[in-house]
């Protein structure tokens, strides 16, 4: 099965303080080599009055596992902190996840995967540092 060309977008509610943003990195050159200055800048949602939703969205082709952290970074990118977890994300083939009945709970990373017509899906849980804050990764695309 050829490698999956996906969009895979990444969630997390995380207050932070005026003038902060959130930024993924990992290894991979595509989250910025785990250079919080060069990771995938996030945008912000309000949801109600005190809670805050970051999103950002990385494309590719994505064969192998691969680890990421949440930072936060101040206006011109220094970083603030990083988020307590290391979480893993595995897009693995659909034929190798339809051998496993239902969700698994990963105690590493805490990730859960889910077969789906054409595609990988994850979804990766979390607490953020200092906040009580949870988060993923969630995939949709099709094969190249």
């Amino acid at each position: 099965m050829a490698p999956l060309s996906m969009a895979v977008q990444f969630r997390v509610r995380y207050w932070t303080e005026w003038g902060q943003n959130l930024v993924i990195c990992g290894a991979d050159p595509r989250l910025g080599g785990w250079d919080p200055r060069k990771g995938v800048w996030m945008q912000c949602q309000h949801v109600g009055d005190n809670e805050l939703l970051w999103v950002g969205r990385v494309q590719g082709v994505f064969a192998e596992p691969f680890e990421y952290r949440y930072a936060v970074v101040d206006a011109d990118r220094n970083l603030v902190r990083w988020d307590a977890l290391t979480h893993t994300a595995d897009f693995a083939p659909v034929s190798r996840l339809a051998s496993r009945s239902g969700d698994i709970d990963r105690a590493r990373g805490g990730s859960s995967h889910r077969a789906g017509a054409g595609l990988s899906t994850v979804t990766s849980h979390g607490s953020a540092e200092d906040s009580g804050g949870s988060g993923g990764a969630e995939s949709s695309g099709g094969s190249s």
